[in-house]
């Protein structure tokens, strides 16, 4: 329960990912009647359930979220292609995009 509500606060899926693991585990160690003196086997059980829940994570939901989200809006590629205004603020170019001025770094000279 533990990893779960970390999963909350971190969102990479990795948490998730080992409460997956862990649920795997006490379901298997109770199922295949592994006692709980044998922490070896569990071990191993659970080493193996994690490794297979993270690579599941990564490869399947992962790209999903992230691709459907586009680029991000911190890289450059959100605004490739769209024309802004340049404006002078504090002697320095800017442009507002999404309600804020940003300051831009350009090769050529503008008219302001």
């Amino acid at each position: 329960m533990i990893l779960f509500i970390l999963e909350l606060f971190v969102g990479s899926f990795d948490f998730l990912a080992l409460g997956i693991a862990a649920f795997i585990t006490a379901m298997l160690t109770a199922v295949l009647g592994i006692e709980l003196g044998d922490w070896h086997q569990s071990g191993i059980i659970f080493l193996i359930a994690s490794v297979l829940a993270i690579m599941a994570t990564r490869l399947l939901v992962t790209p999903k979220l992230h691709g459907a989200q586009g680029p991000s809006p911190m890289s450059g590629d959100s605004i490739v292609g769209k024309k802004f205004q340049i404006q002078k603020a504090n002697g320095r170019e800017v442009i507002k995009y999404e309600g804020m001025y940003r300051n831009i770094v350009s090769d050529t000279d503008h008219k302001i």
